[in-house]
């Protein structure tokens, strides 16, 4: 697969000014790189430092709790609420002509709330219960309406990518293919997350099912909704956002003195 968008910022001169180019696409996969960084280092510091991870493994969210871990875990969520918000914008133009309008706006809404509720989740979980805003309860909402926004906003940039493959460059073709490669994988390890996450607290807990492996399917499906949207923005390889700098020429005639 030949990258045909390979500079993040492109600066062009020209007689009546100049003008810089920023690759959204482009930001969002950085975004990406960068949010896989910080989380799973402070996982790994988390494990070195603070918890004995062979016999617990904290989550996401638990992780999130702990003064020092939580700052990492703050920045990320940030940064996963730019990218989202941006791959929803650009889900919404490459959607046209593959969904009907009303399913393209509900689409697109349901991923900018996704996008709003990520750092109200963040700020509000590491905030005591005992402070007199219901941080606690503020927090519990924010992910019970995120959920349900997210995987509606991603099954419907999905479905409108498979509408649109036959359309598709070979160049377009060989990301779809690690797409759904991600799909399936996602959605494999969400159904094994449920299993484990309903037998981890019974009598039926062994050493397959507990949470230690409730808790690695949770990690797993955090690096895969991180690459989602850097993924479905190679098919957004024009989404840009370009500022420009016009300059006046004057012409000057010189006359005898």
């Amino acid at each position: 697969m030949e990258d045909k968008d390979a500079s993040l910022l492109v600066h062009t001169h020209s007689p009546t000014g100049r003008s810089m180019t920023l690759s959204l696409s482009r930001l969002v996969l950085y975004f990406a790189v960068v949010m896989l960084l910080l989380t799973y280092t402070n996982l790994f510091l988390a494990c070195y430092t603070s918890f004995n991870c062979s016999r617990f493994l904290p989550t996401l969210d638990y992780l999130g709790c702990f003064r020092g871990h939580d700052r990492v875990y703050i920045v990320s969520l940030t940064f996963y609420a730019v990218s989202l918000g941006i791959c929803a914008v650009g889900c919404h133009r490459r959607q046209k002509g593959a969904l009907s309008d009303d399913i393209r706006l509900v689409s697109t809404i349901s991923g900018l709330l996704a996008a709003v509720c990520l750092p109200v989740i963040a700020f509000s979980d590491e905030v005591n219960a005992i402070h007199w805003l219901p941080f606690t309860s503020i927090h519990w909402a924010s992910l019970a309406l995120f959920w349900p926004t997210a995987v509606l906003w991603a099954s419907c940039s999905y479905l409108s990518l498979c509408r649109l493959e036959a359309a598709f460059t070979q160049w377009e073709a060989g990301w779809m293919k690690v797409l759904r490669v991600l799909v399936r994988l996602a959605v494999f390890t969400a159904l094994l997350a449920l299993i484990e996450w309903h037998f981890a607290y019974t009598v039926y807990a062994d050493a397959l099912l507990n949470e230690i492996g409730e808790a690695c399917c949770e990690w797993v499906l955090v690096g895969l909704a991180i690459l989602y949207p850097a993924l479905l923005c190679q098919f957004n390889r024009g989404y840009v956002l370009r500022f420009s700098l016009e300059t006046e020429v004057k012409e000057v005639e010189l006359g005898q003195i």
